[in-house]
Parts: structure tokens; sequence; C-alpha cells
């Protein structure tokens, strides 16, 4: 079990625009191949990153479900459903990469910037009771990053090293938090 725990749990970080375009995707599988892939700019930066659209079809592609996500809480609202209003929305759908179970993550802003995380499901029995406040944590953070770049003057583009850098740190410092509760979880199912 601990060799499962010891890949990473955060495979791909995407943003996505108010009109549903995406500003930056990020993939973490095989970070040493594949430095970036920014949407929208040259393309691969690597050949490694350029055999993996699919992945970014992946996360993109659970936009539908975010969007059923907040469909369904306005109208819960609209009803006066006691529902939260917490950007967090939890998985938007589970899938397969490489064979293993995955989870796309969503958190949408005020003004409607989308940021979606692709996150492996361990085979601990509660990974994603243990992954949920991860997660939460590691979404709230990256759309921080994003009102920080968005508020700047200067402002042209997410694909920016600095940018790069910041995502990177906070997704390996999660990746670091969830191998920990992963591992000692799956420790105390043992």
């Amino acid at each position: 079990m601990a060799a499962a725990v010891a890949e990473p749990s955060i495979l791909a970080v995407a943003y996505v625009g108010i009109d549903n375009s995406p500003a930056y995707f990020r993939s973490f599988l095989n970070v040493e191949a594949a430095p970036m892939v920014a949407v929208g700019g040259e393309g691969p930066s690597t050949e490694a990153e350029a055999d993996k659209p699919d992945l970014k079809q992946l996360v993109l592609g659970a936009q539908e479900q975010l969007e059923d996500h907040i469909r369904n809480a306005v109208q819960a609202m609209q009803r006066g459903d006691g529902r939260s209003t917490d950007p967090f929305l939890g998985v938007l759908t589970p899938t397969l990469v490489d064979g293993k179970d995955c989870s796309v993550y969503g958190y949408i802003s005020a003004c409607n910037m989308k940021v979606l995380v692709l996150a492996l499901d361990h085979g601990v029995s509660n990974s994603k009771d243990l992954q949920t406040p991860i997660l939460r944590s590691l979404l709230r953070q990256l759309h921080q990053f994003y009102v920080d770049a968005f508020c700047n003057p200067f402002f042209v583009s997410l694909d920016t090293p600095s940018f790069r850098a910041k995502v990177d740190t906070a997704v390996d410092r999660h990746n670091a938090k969830l191998a920990q509760f992963l591992l000692a979880a799956a420790a105390a199912a043992a």
C-alpha cells in the first residue's frame, strides 16, 4: 500500500475562465519531462506532454458537471434551501487515468472563474474523506494565486514562471500532506 501512496496525488490543475475557455493547464505527471503546458500558448512544451491530451480533456471535460453543480446550487438557493454557498464544489466527476481511479474537484469564484484539480483516489477506504479538506485548502490557495495575478496592473497571462512556481509549490506541499494522511490511514487499516 505504501508504494501506491508514494506517487503524487494531484495529477493536474486547470483554470477555466469566465467564458469557459481554458486559461491555464498544468500536468504533474512526468513533471521532469514535461514542465508546463499553458492552454492557448505555443502548445506542448515537450514530447512527453504531447502524449497527454487526454488528461487535459478529462479535466476540462468536467466543466459540464461543474455547470450542473452550479445550476443545482442556484435552484436550491432560489427555493430557500439552506445550502452552503461555499465555492468549493467537491468531487465533480470520477474518472480513470492510466487505469487508476481519480476524481476531478472544483472551485468557483464569485466572478465565475473556475479552478479544477485532478486527484488520484488511493485504495484506502476513507481516502476521499482525508483528501477533501486538503484539496479544499489547495483549491482556495490556487484561486488566491489567480486573484493575486489578475490584480497585478501588469497582468497579461497566467503563463508566467512566477505563477507556475507558486502552483508547483502549493501542489508539492499539498501532495506531501495527502501522503502523510494516506500513509497513516493505510497503517490504521492494516
